[in-house]
């Protein structure tokens, strides 16, 4: 759980925002290190000649997160990533809900006109957006976000008035970034950074920086210790949300691969987690089904099954009965597919091959082939009858 804070290697994380002309680009461009542009609006087509970068141009969604698996894939290939502006991202995802929602609408026979974005329709775009966000704070190497300057009001009708201003995209992309600063010329031409937010400590809040450079924080980067890295918004959602029933069946499969009395499972469930099996969260099942695994690679950890008894073990099947199953098979009409069905049935799911039951199992699933047989014969005799019959 809690753990003594260390150093941790950190990479830099700034946004930075304000209106066209101030020095967003150039504060990104003017980093040291080796340098991409994810460029949404041609911002960058006359720097070329002045700044040594790669580029990519796209105002897509899809392609920006293309960009980041690149990186991801290849954490050395660059010191700082700009993504300028995150604006026409935000702008793009909330223009496509739009567009689906006046395609959804036209579906069901309704007008396009008045469509509005609906909770579910936002919740989808915050998420995208947002995931994005934590992906670009979590990148190996520095991250300049750039944005467009939003003016807010408070008040309504002849009341309203300005209050001040932030980046123009959802209201969360301030939290994340370690560094906010607004991008201002006075009227002499003079480019100033006023600091909103510095997780650094490199400047004040408030404080108004003349000719600020993305260099100025360089002081504040860590290249040791450990790395520090947040969980993905749909990382954490899937988390904590309800287990899926791939890990309750596999569970279920592991549990029974060592052996243990399948009635101790629900019980030893509720034992750790205070719920049962079905109640877990998706992080809890999969954490209980490590847990279960390792146990027996690492015996000195709290195991999960502790005091649970195994099984005893059985005597393995015979060369009797493995005849007797593929005879049977052959003689009552039951194929392949049907026979390991039924192996599989038997053993809870733990193998569909003959060679791998128990004495037991393997008597049960003979039974279970002559009684299939036997069902198959009075359906088709059913079937006979009838047709006499007509």
């Amino acid at each position: 759980m809690f753990q003594p804070a260390g150093k941790v290697k950190k990479s830099l994380k700034i946004a930075v925002y304000g209106e066209p002309g101030t020095g967003k680009t150039w504060f990104g461009l003017l980093a040291e290190g080796r340098k991409a542009v994810i460029d949404t609006e041609n911002g960058t087509d006359f720097y070329g000649s002045h700044f040594d970068f790669d580029v990519v141009k796209t105002r897509l969604y899809s392609e920006v997160v293309k960009a980041l698996d690149y990186i991801e894939r290849n954490p050395s290939k660059y010191d700082v990533l700009i993504i300028d502006p995150i604006t026409n991202i935000y702008q793009t995802l909330k223009d496509a809900g739009q567009l689906s929602a006046e395609r959804r609408a036209r579906k069901y026979n309704r007008s396009a006109e008045d469509v509005v974005l609906t909770f579910r329709d936002w919740g989808v775009i915050k998420n995208k957006y947002n995931s994005l966000i934590s992906r670009l704070c979590n990148l190996p190497c520095h991250v300049v976000i750039t944005g467009w300057l939003k003016d807010v009001y408070e008040g309504q009708g002849d009341n309203m008035r300005k209050v001040g201003s932030r980046l123009d995209a959802d209201k969360k992309t301030e939290y994340q970034p370690d560094v906010i600063i607004r991008m201002e010329v006075d009227q002499h031409g003079n480019r100033y950074g006023v600091i909103e937010k510095d997780r650094t400590m490199t400047y004040r809040v408030k404080q108004r920086v003349k000719d600020i450079s993305f260099n100025d924080f360089l002081g504040a980067v860590n290249p040791e210790g450990s790395e520090s890295k947040l969980q993905l918004d749909d990382e954490a959602a899937a988390a904590e949300a309800e287990i899926t029933e791939g890990t309750v069946e596999a569970i279920k499969a592991e549990w029974l691969r060592q052996r243990l009395n399948p009635q101790a499972l629900e019980p030893q469930i509720r034992k750790l987690y205070q719920v049962g099996l079905h109640e877990l969260t998706e992080a809890q099942g999969e954490g209980f089904l490590d847990k279960l695994k390792g146990q027996t690679e690492e015996p000195k950890n709290q195991p999960v099954t502790q005091d649970i008894p195994k099984e005893p073990t059985e005597a393995t099947i015979t060369k009797k009965q493995i005849g007797a199953i593929h005879t049977i098979a052959k003689e009552k009409g039951i194929d392949e597919s049907e026979r390991r069905a039924i192996i599989s049935k038997v053993s809870n799911g733990r193998t569909k091959s003959s060679k791998d039951l128990t004495v037991q199992e393997a008597s049960q699933v003979i039974e279970e082939m002559k009684g299939k047989a036997e069902r198959k014969k009075a359906m088709l005799d059913a079937w006979g009858q009838l047709k006499e019959a007509q």
